[in-house]
């Protein structure tokens, strides 16, 4: 099973276009856990009413408002997937976007996380797409190290939450975001 965790504040002007794109993946063994933090707008409507139609869709509603570090913590800390990755509540996925990083995991056990391509909108112009050229690293630029990519990493993020998928077992090794480092 893979956990779709979505962290939102104050989303509702994309919150159902994104948990649409939950729904709609073509690898149909998923679980989608909604952490509302302490919305003011419609987003806590948004997400009860896709909860009562879906049994897939979990909702959490802490008692606090805990920010975006602690709340996905507390994502990683309900999630029951083999599985997880992230969706924010204003982005949304291809339909194959899990499947694809799903059948990626399986084939190569050795393997933790898997990044996929991206692409942006911007508020201004949603119907406008924004593609980023990138340089997709799975190895030592002597090919003899595969999927180690930290060097790279250090020069240049250039993945994105929503672009991944991890197995749980990294969460239960190293446990979830440090949140003394103030983000």
């Amino acid at each position: 099973m893979v956990s779709i965790l979505v962290n939102a504040y104050n989303e509702e002007r994309y919150l159902a276009a994104t948990l649409d794109s939950a729904l709609a993946q073509t690898y149909l063994n998923i679980e989608i856990i909604v952490l509302n933090d302490h919305s003011t707008d419609r987003t806590q409507d948004i997400i009860k009413d896709y909860a009562a139609r879906d049994p897939r869709i979990h909702y959490i509603q802490p008692e606090k408002r805990l920010g975006l570090i602690e709340g996905r913590n507390e994502l990683l800390r309900q999630m029951k997937g083999d599985f997880f990755t992230w969706l924010d509540g204003d982005d949304i996925y291809l339909p194959d976007k899990v499947k694809d990083e799903v059948e990626f995991l399986m084939a190569h056990p050795g393997f933790g996380i898997v990044y996929c391509n991206l692409a942006y909108f911007f508020d201004g112009a949603p119907e406008k797409i924004y593609h980023h050229r990138h340089t997709f690293y799975s190895d030592d630029e002597n090919g003899e190290t595969p999927g180690r990519v930290f060097s790279q990493l250090l020069e240049k993020m250039f993945i994105t939450n929503t672009a991944t998928m991890f197995r749980s077992g990294i969460y239960k090794k190293f446990g979830g975001y440090r949140t003394d480092l103030g983000i």
